[in-house]
């Protein structure tokens, strides 16, 4: 049971450098209980893209080699026919068959988070082991797989182009929209893209395959409309995800600005799961520059922050406790959540507290957003996210007259006063 359920909003979404007007479509049927979490526009794509092969372009690709971050782990194809293959990375392959479908599998030498990988279809075993052994690497980036050498190829094949389509099955740069569910355990991503024959054959290449890799349990959905590719995939049912792919619309840069503001939306069920089990607290909510963010302080002592990046369509989390038995200051630091945009800032200030100001040096000072209740009574709780901000950074609290009350010159430091 939340002592204070009112929500208190600070700022407004800061827009984003839009692009042409013709590469925004967003879904315009988004089911009740589903929240925008991220908008990402189309983007440039980082290098030449993945090398694709086949004997002839008519056939489509046959042939690929990429690399996978398996950080936490990655997919992988299943199949009932798996041996080791040796002379590959520094502690040997793994060749995995399912029906014409064949993956070629080992360690980048320089990055254990890295796999390699050779997919094929239609070849012999010892076709797609002699591409994987000939495949050529990149030391500058982590050993990743890149091309296969022409000794490696099988007879006739030749290469058909780089395009930037990897094993996900969906172009590096396409527009991506991310959902998230109302209790946040589920997330939804779109892709939406444009084509020609030749990318959209490499697309196929690896999305036909989703449905036999192993450990992968979200669905995917591919749709063509508006003259575009829509991919949607994840933690719903296939009716769900094809509702959301059909039902994508061109809009302008106004309206792409205006979906990206809807980031507010999220509730504080979505940020924070789990809520019902932490008992009575306090929480302050707020969206500024594209972050939704929200402290929830709670009569134990613990506080859970959390922070949801329109640009990155992900949430970040942290929590903490208060550090009054650490030093004698006036202004407690309590749980603070460090990303690459800013400080996600929160803690306690003196009861006579009307304000709660940030001054990040070199940057703008943000106001913090006071709890009209709290915990503990002899305190005004607060939070903010103060964008391009350091772990340390000066807080000042005024009284109703504007008089400075307490300040704190380096928030964030657990040790400092």
């Amino acid at each position: 049971m939340a002592l204070c359920a009112a929500v208190l909003s600070v700022g407004h979404v800061a827009p984003v450098a839009a692009r042409a007007t013709s590469e925004f479509a967003v879904p315009t049927a988004i089911p009740e209980g589903w929240f925008v979490l991220g908008a990402r526009a189309p983007r440039t794509p980082p290098g030449a893209g993945i090398p694709y092969y086949a004997r002839d372009a008519k056939s489509g690709p046959a042939l690929s080699v990429t690399s996978i971050s398996c950080d936490g782990g990655c997919d992988q194809l299943a199949g009932s026919e798996e041996r080791a293959v040796a002379g590959l990375g520094p502690y040997g392959g793994s060749l995995v068959r399912n029906g014409t479908w064949v993956w070629v599998a080992w360690t980048s030498e320089d990055n254990n988070d890295v796999r390699n990988v050779v997919a094929a279809r239609g070849l012999t075993n010892r076709e797609v082991i002699a591409a994987a052994r000939a495949a050529r690497t990149d030391p500058r980036n982590n050993g990743a797989a890149v091309a296969v050498g022409r000794r490696g190829l099988p007879r006739g094949f030749r290469e058909l182009g780089k395009f930037p389509v990897g094993a996900s099955g969906v172009p590096f740069d396409a527009q991506h929209v991310t959902l998230v569910s109302t209790d946040g355990t589920s997330t939804i991503d779109q892709y939406v893209f444009s084509a020609g024959a030749a990318e959209r054959a490499a697309q196929h290449f690896w999305f036909d395959q989703l449905p036999l890799l192993s450990g992968r349990h979200e669905t995917s959905v591919r749709v063509e409309s508006i003259g575009r590719v829509v991919v949607t995939t994840g933690d719903a049912s296939k009716a769900l995800l094809t509702q959301l792919g059909t039902s994508v619309k061109p809009i302008d840069a106004t309206q792409w600005e205006a979906f990206r503001q809807r980031v507010a939306e999220i509730p504080l069920t979505a940020l924070l799961p789990g809520l019902e089990s932490v008992g009575d607290y306090v929480a302050i909510e707020g969206t500024t520059e594209g972050n939704r963010w929200a402290a929830v302080f709670a009569t134990s002592g613990n506080v859970y922050t959390a922070v949801a990046d329109i640009d990155a369509g992900m949430i970040s989390k942290g929590s903490g406790t208060l550090d009054s038995d650490r030093v004698p200051a006036a202004i407690r630091t309590t749980a603070t959540n460090l990303l690459g945009r800013g400080l996600m800032a929160s803690g306690v200030a003196p009861v006579a507290a009307a304000s709660i100001r940030f001054e990040p040096p070199g940057g703008l000072p943000v106001e913090g957003v006071l709890a009209s209740g709290g915990p503990d009574a002899e305190h005004r709780y607060f939070a903010a996210w103060v964008p391009g901000a350091g772990m340390l950074v000066p807080v000042v609290a005024r009284d109703a007259d504007g008089n400075e009350i307490a300040r704190r010159e380096q928030f964030g430091c657990f040790t400092c006063p």
